[in-house]
């Protein structure tokens, strides 16, 4: 037996040459350099512990290539990084087709093998929803990133590759930093099992894609993400449904005019009327407790307006949009009623001075084309077809909140997905006076090879909210704001941002919900947000409280799956119609106190 011990054994310096490929001179273990690399070896490697123990637990795995450096952040990807990503096997495609049809089809021409690759790449990319893509290939980037800083292959990949890049991520708590992320401010938990599931998913469906074996179908790979899910489970936040109420609510701020335009038909109803004959002095000092508004419909205001006026009685008008009362009521609930009547725009504790007034009077004047005196008090003097023309447009909705009140009524009654309303078109409305609104949804998350499906939806006369009143008022002004006829391929929602764009977007109209439920004063529930998918949800409650059944909502919310319905539910008053209240129903009543008890 050799004294000295067993010969060690020899491996493979772990260094990288110059041109990134690895140093081929071998080292007796346990060294790991050779001696052209030994400074690299004592140099601090830029890592923490938990790093340090996943890359050991990799040079261990005979299977896998050991690892040149371990990145700390996990996925700190470059937008260019992530658009060179082939999600679809789509650029691969065209040579796999290529190289066994040159050998057996001898008859196809180049130039006809050229077309099949193009017509066979068209169709491949299109196998995936485009949301769909984005997100796969955001992930698979940084999984790339990470596999080209360890020295693995990230395509394809082994399954201990990835179950080490998904725990790399599960410590750190995110797929995306910005910074070295190190051992004691790593937030093990706080990446959501869901986004850790998606991480797996992108690379499965990149390898399979590519014709590669999927690493994440791995026993030991699915044990890990179940595991994860189990231990870090977290209550899941649902869409809060919007009852036929609350979108009421939403429709009746929808029609009110923007603050700005409240306060200025406020100004002009009271600076024309014929009874107040005011002053610009007297409309800048006018406050709030200066004012008695009228507790119901029909009877006057009034005003303590100081000076030779002193206090003036203002009765209500027949034609709403000149009654100064009707506009003193709604600018006093849009400002709350405290401080100046006419605030200054940039402080509401201050009024607006005599001056401001003057010019936003004359600006307004302009506007409308009314012709009258400079002197803001001689606008009594307007005739009432005057006043009429100058509060017309002051009284009327934008035009993006007449457009978002048909986006609210459609999406509710259609109970639409806000991608399946992004891609409507004019000539997906059918409008029909006597019977109501038909929307014909060309694709959706059901339906993605786009069969298409009709909803139509009954004229729901006299509700604020109606779809079929609200769509023929918005293409109304939608053509009247293009300058031309609307034709069947024309958005059926645009952007309004600068005139009229492109479509209104899957976010655009997420903010639209958000915005209108806030100004209705509409909050979510514990465990719920707001979002577009509250419109659908709200619906699906509101016709299982008037029981229909789970057939009559799938068919008309276009559901494959009846069961689906009931996840959709949203118990507005958890008391009413609860099953331990009728429980006792059916025992009989115990005997009274009173009475004897045969033995």
């Amino acid at each position: 037996m050799n004294e000295r011990g067993p010969i060690s054994e020899a491996v493979q310096c772990e260094a990288a040459t110059a041109s990134g490929s690895r140093c081929r001179k071998l080292v007796t273990a346990p060294q790991t350099h050779c001696r052209d690399h030994r400074d690299v070896a004592s140099a601090p490697p830029p890592r923490d512990a938990f790093a340090d123990a996943v890359a050991a637990a990799l040079r261990a795995d005979p299977g896998v290539s050991s690892p040149r450096s371990m990145i700390t952040s996990p996925n700190v990807t470059s937008p260019s990084e992530a658009t060179m990503v082939d999600v679809t096997g789509s650029e691969g495609w065209r040579a796999w087709l290529g190289e066994h049809l040159a050998a057996e089809a001898d008859t196809l021409s180049a130039a006809e093998l050229e077309q099949l690759g193009t017509h066979g790449e068209q169709l491949v990319d299109a196998v995936l929803a485009e949301s769909t893509v984005n997100a796969y290939r955001e992930h698979f980037a940084g999984f790339k990133q990470w596999c080209a800083r360890i020295g693995a292959d990230a395509l394809p990949a082994s399954p201990q590759v990835v179950a080490a890049y998904l725990v790399t991520i599960a410590h750190q708590g995110t797929t995306s930093t910005t910074g070295d992320r190190g051992a004691s401010d790593a937030e093990p938990g706080r990446l959501a099992p869901s986004t850790l599931a998606l991480v797996a998913t992108a690379i499965g469906t990149v390898h399979r894609n590519h014709g590669h074996t999927d690493p994440t179908a791995h026993p030991r790979v699915r044990a890990l993400i179940g595991g994860y899910s189990r231990q870090h489970a977290r209550a899941t936040q649902q869409a809060h449904g919007i009852t036929l109420e609350e979108l009421g609510l939403m429709a009746v701020r929808c029609e009110l005019p923007p603050p700005e335009q409240l306060r200025d038909a406020t100004l002009l109803a009271l600076a024309t009327h014929p009874l107040v004959e005011t002053t610009a002095n007297q409309l800048s000092r006018l406050r709030w407790d200066h004012v008695q508004l009228p507790d119901e419909p029909g009877l006057p205001a009034r005003l303590h307006l100081g000076g030779r006026i002193g206090t003036v009685w203002i009765p209500p008008e027949d034609t709403p949009a000149i009654c100064p009362v009707r506009h003193l009521v709604r600018w006093h609930a849009q400002c709350a009623g405290e401080g100046p009547v006419f605030p200054s725009p940039r402080d509401a504790d201050r009024p607006t001075s005599r001056q401001g007034l003057t010019q936003r009077v004359d600006q307004l004047l302009d506007r409308a084309g009314v012709a009258a005196s400079a002197r803001l008090g001689e606008l009594a003097r307007l005739s009432v077809t005057d006043r009429q023309l100058l509060l017309e447009h002051l009284n009327a909705p934008t035009l993006r909140q007449i457009r978002d009140l048909a986006v609210l009524s459609v999406m509710w009654w259609a109970g639409l997905r806000a991608d399946e309303t992004e891609r409507l078109d004019v000539g997906d409305l059918d409008l029909d006076h006597d019977r109501g609104l038909t929307v014909r949804v060309r694709r959706s998350k059901n339906d993605p090879y786009g069969h298409g499906a009709v909803t139509p939806i009954v004229h729901q006369r006299g509700f604020i909210a109606c779809p079929l009143e609200r769509t023929a008022q918005w293409l109304t002004r939608y053509q009247a704001a293009l300058g031309r006829d609307l034709v069947a391929d024309d958005p059926a929602f645009p952007q309004l941002n600068r005139g009229v764009g492109g479509r209104l977007g899957y976010h655009g109209i997420n903010d639209l919900v958000k915005h209108w439920a806030a100004a209705a004063g509409i909050e979510p529930g514990a465990n719920e947000r707001m979002s577009s998918h509250a419109l659908r949800a709200g619906q699906t409650t509101e016709m299982l409280h008037r029981d229909l059944s789970a057939e009559e909502i799938a068919r008309h919310q276009r559901r494959r799956d009846t069961r689906h319905v009931y996840t959709y539910y949203r118990p507005t008053n958890d008391w009413a119609n609860n099953p331990t209240a009728r429980l006792l129903d059916r025992v009989a009543s115990p005997p009274p106190a009173d009475e004897a008890v045969p033995e």
